[in-house]
């Protein structure tokens, strides 16, 4: 990725470039974590560089990537210096021991080619940001190399809080070195993980090819994500999430998605980095191939529990702000160490913060969807505004499943990395998805990925519209569900379809239609959080039919869960039916 080039005094074709590992943003998250084939998208980088002298390629006697500190370097950009050879700017990923929630942090170092050997990288003075800034060069009459570079002027104490957006320039003398020692380019062959789906390309066109007749018009499906962060994140600063520009070429390239959002902590928790998010929102949207909408998460802990929430338009998308507790200290100078606002996380806020949110949203067009609510992000379910909120982020790929009690991949899941899960996430049984249900909350229901997961949960949302606003609205209708992989799930009560709300005086039959990737293991139909009926149809199609003979008065919501032999897992959203 991020290939830079530029061409030496003597003609050559220098081309630098970062180089990952295999499978990358393929099949990566909690619940497959021993078998998982993929891999994140932060994480393992290499400096690369080649020379081209117009009939072979030819790279230098010693690794580029060994002579540039820490584990891994990003975004090499390669000068020439005049004198036949190159400098190369690059930025390493520096760890670095202690700081509050320290991820490590971005550096700019220089290093030139003198014959056989790179010379000692030199810091690039005040030169740490973000992963995906970019720096440039040339050399001056004198031959020194002038550089101009960004910075944000973070401290290595809290290395992910941006103080001040600077561009600096300054220069670096050149040291004339031997000419360039090279030889021809070799490869190492790449170990790649087996595991996956056999034919994605087969199950992405069949999901897209998919109709299904809604309300009298012809519905398709659209995939997304709506559960991704960056290195804008404060909880993780992009090690293991990449950039913005790595989400994007994820979810346009690598899974395919249809629509999906960035989902950053308060949208970086940095007026420009909102601004930076919005920016990328707009750059990336191609109608017709790929829908992103304007999103953030709003980080309170628990009862009050982590929303994502989303607009159609740029015009109406803000963050909303925690609302304090009164005598809370609020912003203050100095900054606080992770944004201009109140930490994400923080529970000191007032009775009726979830309320208030509702209104701002309420006045600006949005949609709230709340997430990991069985944990100490989630929420009791104090709060549900059916209009803003219609549906729940019941599985994410980082976690675990918030559906109920004895579910597959529940939380309370025997198993030491489940033990682990519950210790670094918090457990809350009054958040499981269910107890709304109880509570009469009509959630549809959807999957996305959050933190380190990426290829196991998507957001399925039918719809005659593949607009932003088109996509939004069917979510307000509920005609959405939640799948760990591409799985085509339609399910109908007599002429309604999955999300509805409506009224029988008897039990119509309820039709599920299905295709999987792999051979269905089995297909739960669930009548107020207990299954009702099951089938085993050990096979990739399903289709049946099933009446609830039971008596039937009063209130009632009826789900179907699917899963595949590998155990991926799909959720309808519920009918409310009125009896």
């Amino acid at each position: 990725a991020r290939a830079m080039v530029a061409v030496d005094s003597s003609n050559r074709v220098w081309v630098a470039w970062e180089d990952g590992q295999p499978n990358w943003g393929k099949d990566f998250g909690f619940v497959i974590r021993a078998t998982q084939p993929g891999v994140g998208l932060g994480g393992v980088r290499r400096a690369m560089i080649r020379a081209y002298d117009g009939a072979k390629w030819l790279q230098p006697a010693a690794a580029l990537n060994k002579a540039l500190p820490g584990a891994n370097a990003y975004q090499p950009h390669v000068f020439s210096d005049g004198h036949g050879s190159v400098w190369v700017a690059a930025k390493p990923h520096i760890s670095a021991a202690g700081g509050n929630g320290n991820r490590g942090y971005w550096e700019y170092y220089v290093t030139h080619l003198d014959g056989d050997a790179w010379s000692k990288p030199v810091m690039v003075p005040d030169s740490r940001g973000r992963s995906s800034t970019r720096i440039s060069g040339t050399v001056a009459k004198d031959g020194n190399l002038w550089l101009a570079w960004p910075t944000d002027r973070r401290k290595v104490e809290f290395a992910h809080r941006p103080l001040r957006q600077e561009v600096l320039a300054g220069s670096i003398a050149n040291p004339q070195g031997a000419a360039p020692a090279l030889q021809a380019a070799t490869s190492t062959p790449e170990e790649v993980k087996p595991g996956g789906q056999p034919d994605e390309a087969g199950d992405v066109r069949a999901v897209r090819a998919y109709t299904s007749k809604v309300d009298g018009k012809e519905m398709r499906i659209v995939r997304g994500d709506f559960h991704r962060h960056t290195e804008l994140s404060w909880d993780g600063g992009g090690t293991t999430d990449g950039n913005l520009q790595d989400l994007y070429r994820y979810m346009i390239d690598v899974a395919a998605m249809d629509f999906g959002a960035s989902t950053d902590h308060q949208g970086g928790g940095w007026p420009y980095w909102w601004w930076y998010t919005q920016k990328m929102t707009d750059m990336y949207h191609v109608p017709g191939s790929y829908v992103p909408i304007f999103g953030y998460e709003r980080s309170a802990v628990y009862p009050f529990g982590h929303h994502n929430v989303f607009y159609a338009k740029r015009t109406d998308s803000r963050m909303v702000p925690f609302f304090m507790k009164e005598g809370v200290k609020q912003f203050s100078l100095p900054l606080g160490d992770i944004g201009d606002d109140p930490d994400p996380g923080s529970g000191e806020l007032a009775v009726n913060d979830t309320k208030l949110l509702y209104e701002e949203v309420k006045a600006h067009n949005g949609l709230v969807i709340p997430h990991t609510s069985a944990t100490r992000m989630g929420t009791d379910w104090a709060d549900n505004d059916p209009n803003l909120e219609p549906v729940v982020e019941i599985f994410q790929g980082c976690r675990a499943n918030s559906e109920g009690e004895g579910a597959p991949f529940d939380y309370m899941t025997e198993g030491q990395n489940y033990t682990a899960l519950r210790n670094q996430a918090g457990f809350f049984k009054q958040g499981y998805v269910a107890n709304a249900w109880a509570k009469g909350y009509k959630l549809g229901i959807i999957t996305s990925s959050d933190h380190g997961s990426t290829h196991l949960s998507y957001a399925m949302v039918y719809t005659d519209d593949p607009t932003r606003q088109g996509i939004l609205n069917a979510i307000h209708k509920r005609h959405t569900y939640g799948a760990m992989d591409n799985i085509i799930l339609d399910v109908r009560m007599g002429d309604h379809f999955m999300g509805d709300e409506f009224k029988l005086s008897k039990a119509q039959a309820i039709h599920v239609k299905a295709r999987a990737t792999k051979p269905v293991k089995r297909v739960d139909v669930i009548k107020d959080s207990k299954v009702v009926y099951s089938t085993t149809p050990g096979k990739p199609d399903v289709d049946f039919q099933f009446t609830d003979n039971e008596s039937v008065s009063g209130r009632h919501f009826y789900y179907v869960r699917l899963q595949q032999d590998d155990g991926m897992l799909a959720w309808s959203s519920p009918f409310f039916v009125n009896y």
